[in-house]
């Protein structure tokens, strides 16, 4: 009974010195990729499924160097942290593991393994329980099969002990996470203008329709088949199941109100219960479009309604209208319809089919100085009338397209991005300056919020564009382009945008300081 106390009191000491040594480490404040990735190349993705494996699925990124120059390159460590797993033999014949252990300032624990890795006579395994920092060399690249690279890995459990590279069911599943995706979210979320970070389940959904923003920057959103409401410093204060399939969330006499792919309308209650319900007899889909007094939805038998204020009856309806990728209402009542088709479709203000016409490829819509509508496409900038008669806005604008974007700014002028560069042009259209912004990829969304421009792509760029031309900062995330793109900056000065499957919120001072 003695010895089991003693043994007893061992282990507690034991483990009480060994989490006090993984809390020494610090806070990671920084992270980066374990490569240099301006020489280094994916040579196998995350997550998919592998052929020398019986179909398994990846359970990291596998780095190359190039042939004849990848053998022997150094390894860092991604961020500050404590060395839970250091063995230059913990593969066998397909080299060395080191996991290491980093705690964020948000609370979280992540895990990061490099794999297929080896020691030489300048640098050897950094020893178990010990502390690393970010960039700090670890290990070298091992001659492993089928040719030298690293297996690098990102997960949230099973901190000390050597994943098996592959598995069958899906990673994500098993608490393995996209490397890439994550450290290009957590440098954002490291970034001094971030203030807070929401995931959302469905990376290639997304949001499923624009959230609700209430009075006090609180948001109200779907994720999949659930309701949630945040907080404006982003904390969930509750979550509600919901029914059926949403398609959309507005407000209503001053109450959110959800709407249901079978027409149901449904108030939801502040607190996070369901209230009054009543059908619209209408099967809808896709996402809403405000008009003044009215609400537009697709639905299932491709056509658009127009629901009255009440939300109760049918207002209009127009038939022949493929699913919408995009519309706006301009301020004369014209409305455009971009469609899933590479359609341009334009309706008046009571639901008549004006015009319609086949794009080479989806496009970008705003309002013009005067309330006409403007389309921006691959042929050019254009102005629909009331009548729905189009005409040249600007002869010798830039080709739009699916890249490109369009705002009109307070100041009066007109800010236009063909994909590679940004053009501002005054009233009279003259042009003002232009800017190239690089490597900016996927759909494009363009916003004037004041003393600024925002740019926002589907593949994770968030760009803030000074007025007088120029970027000015610049944050990256992991995108998603099949991802709705949704913006607001709330009257708490935060920013709050939704790309791919993250859900963020940005300090617009510090992201604008520079400017």
């Amino acid at each position: 009974m003695k010895k089991t106390l003693i043994w007893f009191i061992f282990l507690s000491f034991f483990s009480l010195l060994t989490a006090q040594a993984q809390n020494d480490c610090g806070i990671a404040d920084s992270i980066q990729y374990p490569v240099d990735t301006t020489v280094f190349s994916l040579a196998q993705d995350y997550g998919v499924p592998s052929p020398r494996h019986q179909g398994r699925y990846h359970t990291g990124e596998d780095w190359h160097g190039g042939r004849g120059s990848t053998f022997g390159q150094p390894i860092r460590a991604a961020a500050r942290g404590m060395v839970m797993l250091s063995s230059p033999n913990a593969w066998g014949r397909d080299g060395g593991v080191i996991i290491l252990r980093h705690n964020f300032a948000d609370g979280s624990t992540v895990f990061t393994q490099y794999g297929h890795i080896t020691q030489d006579e300048t640098v050897q395994f950094p020893q178990p329980l010990t502390c690393v920092e970010a960039g700090e060399v670890i290990a070298v690249i091992g001659d492993s099969r089928p040719a030298p690279h690293l297996h690098f890995e990102v997960r949230v459990a099973n901190g000390d002990t050597p994943g098996p590279g592959y598995s069958w069911a899906s990673p994500d599943n098993l608490g393995w996470r996209d490397p890439s995706n994550f450290i290009t979210n957590m440098q954002s979320r490291l970034n001094p203008a971030s203030a807070w970070n929401i995931t959302l389940n469905n990376p290639e959904i997304g949001l499923i329709t624009p959230p609700l923003v209430l009075d006090d920057n609180s948001l109200l959103y779907f994720d999949q088949n659930t309701i949630r409401r945040a907080t404006s410093d982003g904390r969930i204060m509750w979550r509600l199941t919901l029914p059926q399939a949403a398609v959309g969330i507005t407000g209503f006499q001053g109450f959110p109100l959800a709407t249901y792919a079978d027409g149901t309308m449904q108030i939801i209650a502040i607190e996070g219960s369901l209230g009054e319900s009543w059908r619209t007899n209408e099967s809808l889909t896709g996402f809403p479009l405000v008009a003044n007094d009215l609400i537009l939805f697709p639905t299932d038998d491709q056509a658009i309604v127009a629901l009255d204020r009440e939300r109760r009856n049918v207002a209009w309806r127009t038939e022949n209208v493929p699913p919408p990728v995009r519309w706006h209402q301009a301020d004369n009542g014209i409305i455009g319809i971009m469609t899933q088709t590479d359609e341009i479709i334009t309706l008046s203000p009571e639901g008549q089919m004006l015009d319609r016409a086949t794009l080479r490829e989806l496009g970008s819509l705003a309002t013009g100085f005067d309330g006409s509508l403007l389309i921006y496409s691959r042929g050019g900038l254009w102005q629909v009338d009331p009548t729905g008669t189009w005409s040249v806005f600007l002869e010798d604008a830039p080709a739009g397209g699916y890249q490109g974007g369009i705002v009109t700014t307070a100041e009066g002028t007109l800010v236009l991005f063909d994909g590679e560069t940004l053009y501002s042009y005054s009233q009279d259209k003259a042009l003002l300056w232009q800017e190239p912004i690089n490597d900016v990829e996927g759909k494009v969304e363009l916003a004037d919020y004041g003393n600024a421009l925002l740019l926002i792509s589907g593949t994770g760029d968030v760009v803030v564009i000074n007025k007088s031309g120029g970027a000015c900062n610049r944050i990256q995330i992991a995108g998603d382009d099949r991802a709705r793109l949704w913006h607001n900056l709330g009257s708490d000065g935060i920013l709050r945008v939704a790309i791919g499957d993250q859900l963020l919120g940005l300090d617009w001072g510090q992201l604008t300081r520079v400017c």
